[in-house]
């Protein structure tokens, strides 16, 4: 079975956060962590999560049900670095540059852009965190997603 193209997205958000070179992340996954079990060589590091959908209808024939998509994906990231203001602006700017440079995924969507950043001020120093909300718009033929 053919991947779907939010997986295809996803997997190419993952391989291209995980090519920056400065600051590098040294830790890129979509799976689930706990931060506090993580080492201290471990940062900075991006959790990658699909986030929700929207969906409609681009044309009404049966025959062909073209759609779009417009996927949200959170990538939640993580510095270790005094300061912790300039190493969390470093770090989201990196990363918006890095997938700035491909805005159709690979040829998976139509467009993608970052659309909001938001800081977890309750953060305990040296550690940043703040989450990047990650947009792609698609269509597809019903029934090849």
């Amino acid at each position: 079975m053919a991947q779907s193209k939010r997986e295809l997205i996803a997997k190419n958000i993952e391989f291209e956060l995980k090519q920056i070179d400065d600051p590098k992340p040294i830790f890129v996954t979509r799976e689930p962590i706990q931060v506090s079990e993580l080492s201290d060589k471990q940062f900075p590091c991006v959790v990658i999560r699909t986030a929700g959908e929207v969906r409609e209808d681009i044309t009404m024939s049966t025959s062909t049900n073209r759609r779009s998509g417009t996927i949200t994906y959170e990538l939640e990231c993580f510095t270790r670095k005094l300061p912790v203001d300039t190493s969390m602006n470093e770090f989201a700017e990196a990363i918006e540059e890095k997938l700035s440079a491909d805005r159709t995924r690979d040829g998976n969507c139509k467009l993608a852009q970052m659309v909001s950043m938001e800081v977890d001020t309750d953060t305990v120093t040296p550690y940043g965190r703040f989450t990047m909300t990650y947009e792609a718009f698609y269509d597809y033929l019903k029934g090849d997603v």
